[in-house]
């Protein structure tokens, strides 16, 4: 290989490896979402922290991992989850101390003590899906780390 083409090689895979990190979220995304399937299906947090069972002592969320979608924004890997699991992965129902919380919680003691009626809506927090700015669990770096290996041998071919 001649001294130019051999530039030109270098500075082909220097400029796939500017785009590694969107080839990386591409690969990772099946295998991401299969964790966080795998941790839902065993009743778990993303981390590894069991959940809470339900008051009846049986498995709570059975139908969590089977909700969990997932899609690729740029270089990240998005995961989302619909009604009724959402509720469950931040928990509803009480456990909110914002202002408006409090206010609302207000609001319904007074509606139930004027009318008798009582709202029977609780989530209890059973995290499902990581949080937002709480970093990657560990089992999902692992998994990123293992596609990423492999999308920077096929770079530097």
């Amino acid at each position: 290989m001649s001294g130019r083409a051999s530039l030109d090689a270098f500075i082909a895979g220097v400029e796939r490896l500017g785009l590694m990190n969107r080839d990386v979220a591409k690969a990772a995304e099946k295998p991401v979402a299969d964790v966080a399937r795998k941790a839902a299906a065993a009743g778990e947090s993303p981390s590894g922290e069991p959940w809470a069972p339900k008051k009846d002592g049986g498995k709570a969320l059975e139908g969590a991992a089977g909700a969990i979608e997932s899609s690729v924004e740029g270089a990240k890997v998005v995961l989302t989850i619909g009604k009724p699991y959402v509720f469950h992965n931040h928990g509803a129902g009480g456990s909110s101390t914002t202002k408006e919380a409090e206010r609302h919680r207000q609001r319904t003691t007074a509606r139930q003590a004027s009318t008798g009626t009582s709202s029977k809506f609780h989530a209890p927090k059973r995290q499902i899906l990581p949080a937002a700015g709480e970093g990657v669990p560990e089992p999902m770096k692992s998994a990123i780390a293992d596609v990423a290996k492999d999308v920077f041998g096929k770079a530097v071919g």
